[in-house]
C-alpha cells in the first residue's frame, strides 16, 4: 500500500490559479506519503481565506506535510488556523518539511494565520505553523499558542527553516520544541532571512545551536540572516552554543541593542 500512495489529501490533489474561502475541514485523518494535507496536496497561484483545519496527519516516508497545503508556490494564506497532530516515520536521510500550516512554500505571503495546541513531529525542517519558507514569502501577525514540535535538525516553534523570507510581528507562545540533535530555537531553527519584531515563550532543547528564539542565524556571500526587535523567555537547554535569543550567529546580522532575553 505505501508503494502506491504518492500524494494523499482530504479535499484536492493539486489545485492551481484559483480561491478558496470559508472552508472548514474537521477531524480529518490522513496517511500518504507525499505532498500530505487537509486541503490541498500541492497548490500554486492559490488564494485561502477563512479556512480551518483540525484532526490528525500521518506522513510515512515523504517531504512536504501541512495542515492545509503540503507544497505551495505562491500562496497568499489569510486569516487560517489548524489544530493538528502532524507525525513523520524517522528517516535521517530525507528531509521531511513539516508544518502545522504549511509543508514547504516559496514566494507566498501569511497574514493572521495560527496554529493551537498541536503536535508537528517530522525529522528535518519542522515547524510549529511552516516547515520551510523560501524565496520572498513575507509572513506577518501569525501566531503559534501550545505546540509540540520535534525534529532531528532545524527545528522551530513557528518556522523550521526560514530562507531569504521576512518574518515580522509573529509569536511562538507556550511552545515546547526539541530536536534530537542541531538548530533549534523556540521560534526558528535556521535563519537566513529578516524577522522582526516577533517573540518567543515556552521552552527549547537541543544539542548544539539552541536558541530562545533562533538557532542558527546564518549568512553567506550573497545574503545573511536579520534579526532585530525579538523577545524571549524560553527556558533553553543544549550542550554548546546556546543562547537566549540566538544559538549561534554564523555571519548572520542582528540588532543587539533590539534584542530581549528574560527568565523570571
Amino acid at each position: 500500500q505505501g508503494d502506491e500512495i504518492l500524494y494523499s489529501f482530504f479535499l484536492f490533489g493539486n489545485v492551481e490559479n484559483s480561491s478558496i474561502t470559508n472552508l472548514n475541514c474537521e477531524n480529518v485523518d490522513i496517511f500518504g506519503e507525499e505532498s500530505v494535507a487537509a486541503l490541498a496536496g500541492s497548490a500554486s497561484n492559490l488564494i485561502i481565506t477563512n479556512c480551518h483545519v483540525s484532526g490528525k496527519i500521518v506522513m510515512n516516508e515523504g517531504c512536504c506535510v501541512g495542515g492545509l497545503v503540503g507544497t505551495g508556490y505562491a500562496l497568499t494564506v489569510t486569516n487560517c488556523s489548524s489544530t493538528v497532530d502532524i507525525s513523520s516515520y524517522y528517516n535521517p536521510d530525507y528531509s521531511a518539511y513539516i508544518g502545522a500550516l504549511i509543508g514547504y512554500t516559496e514566494d507566498s505571503s501569511f497574514k493572521n494565520c495560527f496554529s493551537t495546541d498541536g503536535i508537528v513531529s517530522g525529522t528535518r525542517y519542522s515547524g510549529g505553523l511552516i516547515g520551510y519558507a523560501a524565496y520572498d514569502c513575507m509572513i506577518e501577525d501569525c501566531e503559534t499558542k501550545g505546540m509540540i514540535v520535534k525534529g532531528t535538525y532545524e527545528v522551530g516553534g513557528l518556522i523550521g527553516y526560514n530562507e531569504y523570507s521576512t518574518i515580522k510581528n509573529c509569536r511562538s507562545l507556550d511552545t515546547t520544541v526539541e530536536a534530537e540533535f542541531d538548530d533549534a530555537g523556540g521560534f526558528a531553527g535556521l535563519n537566513l532571512g529578516e524577522i522582526t519584531g516577533c517573540k518567543s515563550t515556552g521552552s527549547v532543547k537541543g544539542v548544539h545551536n539552541v536558541g530562545g528564539m533562533i538557532g542558527i542565524n546564518k549568512g553567506y556571500s550573497y545574503a545573511s540572516g536579520y534579526a532585530s526587535e525579538l523577545d524571549s523567555s524560553c527556558r533553553v537547554e543544549g550542550q554548546d552554543c546556546v543562547g537566549g535569543i540566538i544559538g549561534l550567529n554564523q555571519d548572520g546580522v542582528y540588532d543587539y541593542d533590539t534584542l530581549h532575553f528574560d527568565i523570571t
